[in-house]
């Protein structure tokens, strides 16, 4: 076994480690009575006739049939040449909108248990239920190497969702890159990965939108603060479709006042009302702003929340990019938001979103003239309401 290792371990560092992770691949396949599949195999051997060294394995499936997307019997083998071959020289897998499911996930927990090499796994938007994700879970304890894993789009609900949430608080964890949004967790999972975010310090991203929330006293909004409070971290976090009301906002931003490593911070489809963005107005016009981005697509924030967020803008130094889109705001906001842009322009904004509010004549013609002079704005994506 000592010297099988040694030879694999050579050949991990020669030119031919792609030829023989193909060959292994094709012996496995062999192994359990499958063809290759087609996708697989032609990304390994465009690979090959490029001369990568390291591979990215692209396998999204996106653009296959529905009888051509990746299987668990494709993935029994592709992980099995892997868990065999633990040096190959592949960074990154994205098995993306495919057809995994819990026996696939488990395969792919053996691979994970033994790679010495793999850092990014994406599995958004398979059909992996509780089973696999506990799988996974299992895996990844002790796991060194993936740095980033997504989750997103998958049915693994509560009970696996809150075993994942377990590899977060372990010392060990090596996740900087967390997309678990749209996993059907409940609020025992999403209180558990919020806990174990406190002492948590490789994240720097997470995303866990759209969770299973039925409470309306907006609970888990208090772990959230708590949460900020104490994590060093987290640059980026999304926590769109919190159910988030106003008093809920009002919790997140106690903690996020207290947090200067956060600088990006998704809030989009929550139900936040005017009282909540004045709230929000105070935080970015409050000195104690850190943040670079700010999604609130979907809130109804209305025009007396709009005008107080762009009074605040006056004063704020941080933000980079905002996102107003479908937030029931008017011309009154437009007007307000417009004057920031306005010479002497001293907006830090470089990026602003303002789709789905309602631009009249008078908005249009006030921000036609205010971004011929406001030359940071870089992107801005209601042109075509502002045209003459």
């Amino acid at each position: 076994m000592a010297a099988t290792n040694m030879i694999r371990m050579r050949i991990a560092g020669e030119d031919g480690a792609l030829e023989y992770f193909l060959e292994q691949y094709r012996v496995k396949c062999d192994q359990f009575g499958d063809d290759p599949h087609p996708l697989i195999l032609r990304r390994i051997q465009d690979a090959i006739q490029s001369g990568i060294a390291q591979l990215d394995l692209s396998l999204n499936g996106s653009s296959l049939l529905t009888d051509q997307k990746i299987s668990d019997d494709d993935v029994f083998s592709l992980s099995e040449s892997l868990a065999t071959f633990p040096d190959a020289p592949i960074n990154s897998i994205d098995l993306s909108v495919n057809a995994i499911k819990n026996n696939g996930a488990k395969a792919l927990g053996v691979m994970l248990k033994s790679t010495q090499t793999l850092a990014l796994l994406n599995l958004r938007s398979n059909d992996i239920e509780d089973v696999g994700g506990l799988a996974l879970a299992h895996a990844l304890e002790g796991q060194r190497t993936i740095t980033q894993l997504n989750l997103n789009g998958n049915p693994i609900g509560d009970a696996g969702m809150a075993g994942l949430a377990k590899t977060l608080s372990r010392p060990s964890c090596a996740l900087r890159d967390v997309d678990w949004g749209n996993t059907d967790m409940g609020i025992n999972a999403l209180i558990q990965i919020l806990r174990a975010l406190q002492s948590n310090t490789s994240v720097e991203m997470l995303r866990i939108g759209n969770p299973r929330i039925t409470t309306i006293d907006d609970e888990p909004s208090r772990h959230i603060s708590t949460m900020l409070t104490l994590n060093k971290s987290l640059r980026l976090l999304d926590i769109s479709k919190h159910r988030i009301r106003d008093q809920g906002i009002d919790w997140v931003l106690q903690g996020l006042s207290k947090n200067t490593s956060l600088t990006s911070l998704e809030l989009r489809c929550n139900e936040i009302g005017p009282g909540g963005a004045t709230l929000i107005a105070q935080y970015l016009g409050g000195g104690r702003c850190h943040l670079k981005e700010l999604g609130l697509a979907g809130n109804r924030l209305t025009d007396l929340g709009g005008q107080a967020i762009a009074l605040a803008l006056q004063s704020n130094v941080t933000l980079e990019r905002l996102d107003m889109s479908y937030t029931s705001i008017g011309e009154l906001t437009h007007l307000a938001l417009a004057k920031i842009f306005s010479p002497p322009c001293s907006s830090t904004i470089i990026s602003l979103k303002l789709w789905g509010t309602h631009f009249t004549p008078n908005s249009g013609t006030v921000w036609r003239n205010a971004i011929s002079c406001a030359s940071q704005l870089e992107h801005y994506d209601f042109a075509p309401f502002i045209q003459e």
